[in-house]
C-alpha cells in the first residue's frame, strides 16, 4: 500500500461525510400547471402508449442492473478504498517484505561465505606459493645433487666397464684353460671307462668261474651229505628194528586248536646206554585212527624215558569248534566305511585256549571266507569272536 493510498484513508476516515448529490429526475419536466388535468382530452392513447414504453424499459434495466449486482456481489472486490481489499493488500505486503527481508539474510549469508571462501583461498594460494618456492629450492638443489651423483655414476660406470673388460680378458683365458682341462678329462674319461670294462669282464669271468667252482663243490658236499645221511638214517633205522622201539603209555590230551588233539607217548623198548633216544623218537611214527604221525617235539627225560608229543588233526570231533548267533553291530567308527560282524563260539571245550580257538576257527558269511576271528573276547556269556567288513551306510 503506497502512502498516497495511506493518506487518502486516513482522510476519509476522519472528515465528516458529505452531502448526497443532488437529485436529478430522469422524467421531462412538465410545462404544465398543476391545473392542467392529468388526463388530456386529446391525443391521451400516444401517452398512454409512451408510458407504457418507459415502464418497460424502467423494468428492462431493473433487471439490467439487479443482473450486474449479483454478479458485482459474487467477484471479490478490488476497491482500494475498501477496509477489506486493504488488509489484504497489507498482508500480501508483508508476506512480500518478509520474503525480501529473508533474500537479504541469504544474500547476506551468501556474502559471508564468499568472503571466507576467499580468505580461504587466499590462504591457500600463499601457501601454495610458499610450498611451490620451498618446491622449486628442493628441486633445484635435487638437480644439483643429481648432477653430482651422475657424473659419481659415470665415474662408476666406466670403472666398472674396465673391470667388465679385464674379467672378460681373463674368463676368456680360464675358459681356454678349461677346455683343454676338458680335453684332458675326457681322455682320462675315456681310457678309465675301457679299463672299466676290461676290469668288468675279468671280474665276470673270474665270477662265473668262481660260481662254478662253488656250484660243483656245494655239490658235492651236497652229495656227500646227503649219502651220510641216508647211511646214517638207514644204520638207525636197522638198529631200532633190531632193539625194536615202540611207543607205549599212549595218552589223549587236551584239545589246542581247532579240530586238533594234543596226544603223548613214551617211547619204549630203548636200551639205558643209547645216546641217541631223540633221533630215535623222532624217527618213530605213531599210529591214531588208522594213520601214521611223526611227534612233533621229544623230550629226553633220562631214567623216566623219552617223551614224544603229537598235534593230530584228523578225526577229532570234540576239538571242532563253530561260530554260532551271527550279529551285525556297529561301525567301528563314523566316517571309517567298516562295520563289525559278531559270532559266539560254539563247543569249547573246558580248559580249551579261547584265544586259540577263536583264531584257528574258519567261518564264511556274506560269500567272504575266513580263518578265524579278527578279534575276540571272553564274557559272562561265552566267548565271541568280530570280524570288520565293508559298509557304505558307515
Amino acid at each position: 500500500m503506497t502512502s498516497r493510498t495511506r493518506k487518502q484513508g486516513a482522510s476519509t476516515g476522519s472528515a465528516a461525510p458529505s452531502p448526497p448529490p443532488y437529485y436529478y429526475s430522469s422524467m421531462p419536466v412538465s410545462r404544465h400547471s398543476e391545473t392542467t388535468p392529468l388526463i388530456g382530452k386529446e391525443k391521451h392513447w400516444k401517452e398512454w402508449l409512451l408510458g407504457v414504453t418507459v415502464v418497460i424499459g424502467f423494468v428492462l434495466i431493473s433487471m439490467v442492473i439487479v443482473d450486474f449486482s449479483i454478479r458485482a456481489t459474487r467477484q471479490p472486490c478490488n476497491d482500494p478504498l475498501d477496509p477489506d481489499v486493504r488488509d489484504r493488500i497489507r498482508k500480501k505486503w508483508d508476506h512480500e517484505l518478509q520474503q525480501h527481508n529473508e533474500l537479504v539474510l541469504n544474500h547476506q549469508k551468501q556474502e559471508a561465505t564468499w568472503e571466507r571462501e576467499q580468505t580461504d583461498h587466499d590462504e591457500l594460494i600463499e601457501e601454495w606459493n610458499r610450498e611451490r618456492e620451498g618446491y622449486m629450492v628442493e628441486k633445484q638443489e635435487r638437480e644439483e645433487k643429481w648432477k653430482v651423483e651422475q657424473i659419481t655414476h659415470d665415474e662408476l660406470i666406466e670403472e666398472w666397464m674396465g673391470e667388465k673388460k679385464e674379467r672378460e680378458e681373463r674368463w676368456k683365458v680360464e675358459q681356454i684353460a678349461h677346455d683343454e682341462l676338458i680335453e684332458e678329462w675326457n681322455r682320462e674319461r675315456e681310457g678309465y671307462m675301457a679299463e672299466k670294462w676290461e676290469r668288468e669282464q675279468r671280474w665276470k669271468r673270474e665270477q662265473k668261474a668262481h660260481d662254478e667252482l662253488v656250484r660243483e663243490q656245494w655239490e658235492r658236499e651236497r652229495i656227500d651229505h646227503d649219502r651220510e645221511k641216508m647211511e646214517r638214517e638207514q644204520r638207525e633205522e636197522d638198529e631200532r628194528r633190531r632193539l625194536n622201539m615202540f611207543w607205549v603209555d599212549v595218552e589223549p590230551r587236551g584239545c589246542t586248536t581247532y579240530a586238533t588233539r594234543e596226544y603223548i607217548a613214551r617211547l619204549a623198548n630203548v636200551p639205558s646206554n643209547y645216546d641217541r633216544r631223540v633221533e630215535a623218537c623222532k624217527a618213530t611214527p605213531l599210529v591214531v585212527h588208522d594213520q601214521s604221525y611223526l611227534p612233533s617235539t621229544c623230550e629226553d627225560n633220562g631214567s623216566n624215558g623219552t617223551i614224544g608229543t603229537w598235534k593230530v588233526n584228523h578225526n577229532q570231533p570234540d576239538c571242532v569248534t563253530s561260530w554260532t548267533d551271527y550279529k551285525v553291530k556297529g561301525c567301528t567308527s563314523v566316517g571309517s566305511g567298516r562295520r563289525y560282524i559278531e559270532h559266539r563260539l560254539d563247543n569249547l571245550q573246558p580248559g580249551g585256549n579261547w584265544r586259540e580257538f577263536s583264531a584257528t576257527t574258519p567261518v564264511r558269511f556274506h560269500g567272504m571266507q575266513f580263518s578265524g576271528a579278527e578279534e575276540s573276547f571272553q564274557s559272562a556269556w561265552g566267548v565271541y569272536g568280530l570280524w570288520k567288513i565293508n559298509d557304505d551306510e558307515c
